[in-house]
């Protein structure tokens, strides 16, 4: 099996460099510096336990791509650049080639699904910092992370299976669980503090913030009768993160967007709460006014301490208050 990681970031180059160590057929789909700087010299992997550049196979588009027949792609962009990327790789590849959705949220699948025939729900655990061109920063301790993965909605088949063993063959911890789609919700859940960790600084304390985001995102979802992991049984709960070298991680995937000017992906993490609060008729203050800030922040390119938790409240106390 063919690996066609499009993304090749944070997470799809720390996931295309480890298959490729390990043996496997993998193309990575980059752009801009990025790609020029793999093409040129490697992929440079910084982890507890190595610093080593990797020779890797990397285009800059699906069109670049040599189509045999035997590949899986994995989405790895971020959601918002999720639909240009699914039209190039149809013109590209067709229909019927499988595609991973291996990324934050559950909006991907539901794209990626309009226009495959093959689609599977894949959980990231998987810490990551991608802050330099050519180089990817893997921050897990004993693995590199978890790749749960099920046919879109559930299930499993022979494919899912084989991505979970290849994985697993390049250190992560892979299980071909018919019920992934349920550990991406309870992530989903857990993912809606991200905003808040990519606004703050660390003087700040988010918790009453981040409880009402939680708080909102489990109310909606019950609504909806959406089913989700249980918190003691959740993937994230007992990942070991390890250090490396002269290298601090400062935070997850929406802080690397904020500090690089990029855009942001809450519109698809706690936009999916004020969606679901739309259709079943429960409020989310909390996540709406987050959403506004998030828009505010990419439009303004603010870096984190610009707003205080203090003051995101007072923000959602003043929209609770108008919409009485």
């Amino acid at each position: 099996m063919r690996y066609v990681i499009y993304g090749a970031g944070a997470v799809g180059g720390g996931i295309g460099v480890k298959l490729t160590q390990a043996g496997k057929d993998v193309v990575l789909i980059a752009r801009g510096e990025h790609l020029r700087v793999m093409q040129r010299e490697g992929l440079r992997v910084r982890s507890p336990r190595e610093d080593v550049r990797v020779p890797v196979t990397a285009v800059g588009s699906p069109s670049e791509v040599d189509w045999r027949g035997d590949e899986v792609v994995l989405l790895t962009m971020k959601t918002q650049d999720t639909v240009p990327a699914l039209e190039a790789l149809r013109d590209a590849a067709g229909s019927r080639v499988p595609v991973f959705c291996a990324q934050n949220g559950v909006e991907n699948e539901r794209m990626a699904a309009r226009r495959f025939d093959r689609v599977y729900a894949t959980l990231v655990q998987m810490p990551t910092t991608h802050l330099v061109s050519g180089e990817v920063q893997l921050f897990g301790a004993h693995t590199w992370g978890n790749l749960d993965t099920c046919v879109y909605p559930s299930g499993v088949d022979a494919t899912a299976a084989q991505f979970c063993r290849d994985t697993n063959d390049a250190g992560f911890e892979s299980v071909a669980d018919p019920l992934a789609l349920e550990q991406k919700y309870a992530k989903l859940l857990f993912n809606l503090n991200n905003i808040a960790q990519a606004l703050f600084t660390p003087k700040d304390d988010p918790a009453e913030l981040v409880r009402l985001l939680r708080e909102e995102g489990a109310a909606a979802m019950r609504a909806a009768g959406i089913r989700w992991t249980p918190p003691e049984r959740a993937r994230q709960a007992n990942f070991v993160y390890g250090e490396i070298p002269g290298l601090k991680r400062e935070g997850g995937s929406t802080w690397q967007s904020v500090v690089t000017g990029r855009s942001l992906e809450t519109d698809y993490l706690n936009g999916e709460i004020v969606l679901l609060g739309h259709l079943h008729g429960v409020p989310t203050p909390a996540n709406a006014t987050m959403l506004d800030i998030a828009a505010q922040t990419a439009a303004e390119r603010r870096q984190p301490g610009w707003i205080t938790p203090e003051e995101c409240l007072a923000r959602i106390a003043q929209r609770t208050a108008s919409a009485r």
